[in-house]
């Protein structure tokens, strides 16, 4: 199987396609299975189980990416996001807003590959860090593993080719894990582009793109 011409129309004017059917069912609801039996047991499911892997090492999908990417090694982990349908809650997102004060479900849209702190989000609103805390979670890496910046490359965003998803329905609200902006690619090239004329680096604490929103009410936002 190859990505058709209007899968690939699509891939470059809206960020993403959809390929119907190009997983087998038997095998997504085997990897369904095995998610749900892990959730309240000891033996909870694994990102690097072959029921998750062979979604994408055995079939179609390593074939397709491999025709519009070139060669693609076979993965070794996944990863195994979950989020049940419910109202957002009073906890503090990494914006540094609590969950019921952001719009969209409490959305926290992101790009991936940014340094995320090197401690948990500072919950408390009523105070800011310490200087103690502070210190640490400006620490590296962050949680996430990312560095906050990377000099050898010009830039503080790590970055890969494609994502492959879901497992899940994505079209109720509050119940997917992936939230796309249609087109935002297109929007952050031109972003990356000015960045690198005004001198770089690319990403955060680069030019236009202030790291730290201090406004936030928890006083430590970051702007993904």
């Amino acid at each position: 199987m190859r990505l058709s011409a209007a899968q690939k129309r699509s891939l470059y004017r809206d960020g993403f396609a959809v390929l119907p059917g190009v997983v087998p069912t038997a095998k997504v609801r085997a990897a369904r299975r095995r998610l749900f039996m892990g959730f309240g047991h000891a033996e909870a499911a694994a990102g690097n189980e072959p029921v998750f892997l062979d979604l994408f090492n055995v079939g179609a999908l390593h074939g397709i990416l491999a025709e519009a990417m070139g060669a693609v090694a076979p993965v070794r982990g996944c990863q195994l996001a979950t989020r049940w349908p419910t109202d957002p809650s009073e906890r503090v997102n990494e914006a540094g807003y609590r969950d019921c004060d952001t719009p969209f479900d409490g959305w926290h849209g992101h790009l991936d590959g940014l340094w995320n702190g090197a401690t948990g989000v500072h919950q408390d609103l009523a105070r800011g860090m310490s200087g103690e805390q502070l210190a640490a979670w400006h620490r590296e890496p962050s949680r996430n593993g990312c560095r906050k910046t990377f000099p050898e490359l010009g830039a503080n965003v790590a970055n890969f080719t494609a994502l492959v998803a879901a497992l899940s329905d994505q079209r109720t609200a509050g119940a997917g894990n992936v939230g796309l902006l249609k087109g935002g690619h297109h929007e952050i090239e031109r972003f990356f582009q000015a960045q690198h004329d005004a001198g770089g680096p690319l990403g955060p604490d680069g030019p236009g793109w202030p790291r730290i929103d201090e406004a936030a009410p928890n006083g430590a936002g970051l702007r993904h």
